[in-house]
């Protein structure tokens, strides 16, 4: 039998080959999924303008902040309360002309009272 007409067997190199460059995707997708999960915390900011009390008293529908504010642990929470009035925002009191600061430590949830969305309840979501 002459080597022509003897049959081919298939090669594991190529095979091999194959799998190692689907490897070598594979490891490098999921290393930039990690990477873009992983963020720089953010700071999320609220300012509470002058007059916002008279005009919830007026019965205007103020929207300071939304409903449910979903962080990250790391992140934190900034807010300015220009107004001459006291406001919550679930668990958070927010004395006139001052501001409260805080950093979420640990994956939860936080809910109250809201004077400033029309909702008038306030979730913030901590998660990691």
């Amino acid at each position: 039998m002459s080597d022509a007409a003897a049959p081919r067997r298939a090669g594991i190199g190529p095979n091999l080959a194959v799998a190692g460059v689907l490897a070598v995707v594979l490891i490098g997708a999921l290393g930039v999924v990690l990477v873009t999960q992983r963020r720089d915390p953010v700071t999320h900011r609220f300012v509470i303008p002058a007059g916002t009390g008279a005009r919830i008293d007026r019965g205007e529908r103020v929207t300071v902040f939304p409903k449910v504010l979903r962080v990250r642990v790391g992140d934190r929470l900034f807010v300015r309360n220009d107004d001459d009035r006291r406001h919550h925002a679930g668990p958070i009191a927010v004395d006139p002309h001052s501001r409260f600061e805080m950093t979420f430590g640990r994956a939860g949830e936080l809910r109250g009272e809201c004077t400033l969305n029309p909702a008038g309840s306030y979730r913030i979501i901590v998660g990691t």
